[in-house]
């Protein structure tokens, strides 16, 4: 058998199926073309163009079949081990890759040039390709340990068997058993293109299972973090829509003295008109002032319901431009008839011009509401009850900022602020600045809270600006 194999044309073999195995794996990884892919496809390319010239030994110039092919042997070795380290996420320092391939070609050439004894230089080769072949053979089974991908097991039975084999050639070379030539004949230099060939088909099966599964893991773990966001997205919009009926809940009883308001109204205006017109009061001038009063409370009446529904009902986060200074004032009313009972003062700011953000009207009402009401919360022990509204925009952003005249937080209060189920209310849940902040950040801004000076406590709602050009 012996006898009968030619080493040149089973390294041409290998060399062929090299560059057809390493074309095809970089086709089918085309939608990850990472480097680590790129490095390992193209150490393929290096290794098949090394055992090329390998194979041409005697037909071209020596400097080509010994230096040249060395060299693309160190480089395919050195492009595995980088692109398996970067799967690992531990890749090797290009500069320290630079030294150990300048080092080896001096090395290699020294012995080859200058000292020119073929045995040394065999043997420093054999001796490097082994410790790098071994290299490999570890990073693959560190995949299987760290990332579970039992293709890596593949490349690092290969690997071993190769790193055998090249020890195996050292040794029968030392000993003078086999000549210290690659495309020797005897029984040990069989193995080196059979070893070759098992690493172009193995090797590139194992790598490209493990690529095939760290993708397929991507996918799940990106479809897992996709379904978690949904989830917590409805979750989070089901726990703000929670929130937004406990505000109203605590405002009921304002909200219906304000709403009593206009029905009280509505209700004298009709029996006023009732008896002018069962006496027959011909003062048709005043009825009709009645009926406008009674339209005119029907209207206010109206307006406060459908500003109750339209915060308390769970609706979808709709993004649209929202006019900041309507949306002030729509919360405003909201806590009024609340404010007036604890007697505390809003001072709103003037609206000299439009200004507009992008988001969910509800969603930024429900922020500024749960501000106002911590507001009027930490005013109602103070002898001076104001919280003052200003409005602060550039053209980026806008700025709303909401000082009440109160304590102020204390560094307790100041240092745990914003945590979820964390309240100084003895009725309060701990979730409304937690979720008042998830908003914010939700439409791209900044919730803050400090303390003010002189005194009191300042929130600070950022959020960009939209500009809306008017044609």
């Amino acid at each position: 058998m012996i006898q009968f194999f030619d080493p040149r044309m089973s390294f041409l073999f290998t060399s062929v199926l090299g560059i057809i195995l390493s074309i095809t794996i970089w086709i089918i990884l085309s939608n990850r073309h990472t480097l680590a892919v790129h490095l390992w496809c193209g150490a393929g390319l290096f290794s098949s163009t090394a055992t090329l010239l390998l194979t041409l030994r005697g037909t071209v110039p020596d400097v080509l079949s010994f230096s040249v092919a060395n060299m693309l042997l160190l480089i395919s070795f050195l492009s595995r081990i980088q692109s398996l380290r970067l799967d690992l996420q531990t890749p090797i320092s290009f500069k320290y890759l630079a030294i150990i391939f300048i080092a080896f070609f001096v090395a290699y050439q020294y012995l080859y040039l200058v000292v020119q004894n073929n045995l040394f230089r065999f043997i420093f080769a054999m001796v490097c390709f082994a410790l790098f072949s071994s290299q490999i053979a570890w990073c693959g089974w560190l995949i299987w340990r760290r990332q579970g991908f039992r293709n890596s097991l593949w490349i690092t039975g290969v690997y071993t068997l190769i790193t055998l084999i090249y020890l195996i050639r050292i040794f029968t070379a030392m000993t003078g058993y086999s000549e210290a030539n690659i495309l020797g004949k005897s029984f040990d230099a069989i193995a080196f293109p059979i070893a070759s060939i098992l690493s172009a088909v193995f090797g590139n099966i194992g790598y490209l299972g493990v690529a095939l599964d760290r993708s397929l893991q991507i996918t799940r773990i990106a479809a897992a973090t996709e379904a978690r966001q949904i989830e917590n997205q409805r979750l989070s919009g089901q726990i703000a829509h929670l929130d937004r009926q406990r505000s109203l809940c605590l405002l009921s009883t304002s909200l219906g003295h304000e709403l009593n308001q206009p029905l009280t109204a509505i209700l004298t205006h009709a029996q006023t008109v009732r008896r002018r017109l069962q006496r027959g009061d011909a003062d048709m001038n005043a009825v009709f002032a009645d009926l406008d009063r009674i339209a005119h409370n029907t209207q206010r009446a109206s307006d406060i319901i459908a500003r109750i529904r339209g915060f308390i009902r769970p609706v979808a986060t709709h993004q649209a431009p929202v006019d900041v200074h309507q949306l002030i004032n729509e919360v405003a009313d909201l806590v009024a008839a609340a404010a007036r009972t604890q007697q505390v003062r809003l001072h709103l700011p003037v609206c000299t011009q439009l200004v507009y953000v992008s988001g969910d009207a509800v969603q930024l009402s429900q922020v500024v509401l749960n501000i106002l009401q911590n507001a009027m919360d930490a005013v109602t022990h103070s002898t001076q009850r104001d919280i003052f509204i200003k409005l602060i925009e550039n053209d980026t952003e806008i700025s709303l900022r909401i000082q009440d005249t109160g304590i102020g937080l204390t560094p307790e209060v100041f240092n745990q602020v914003g945590q979820p189920f964390f309240t100084t209310k003895a009725t309060g849940l701990g979730m409304g600045f937690a979720i008042a902040q998830t908003i914010t950040e939700q439409h791209g801004g900044q919730l803050t809270l400090t303390n003010a000076m002189p005194q009191g406590a300042l929130a600070e709602l950022t959020l960009p600006r939209l500009i809306i050009h008017s044609h």
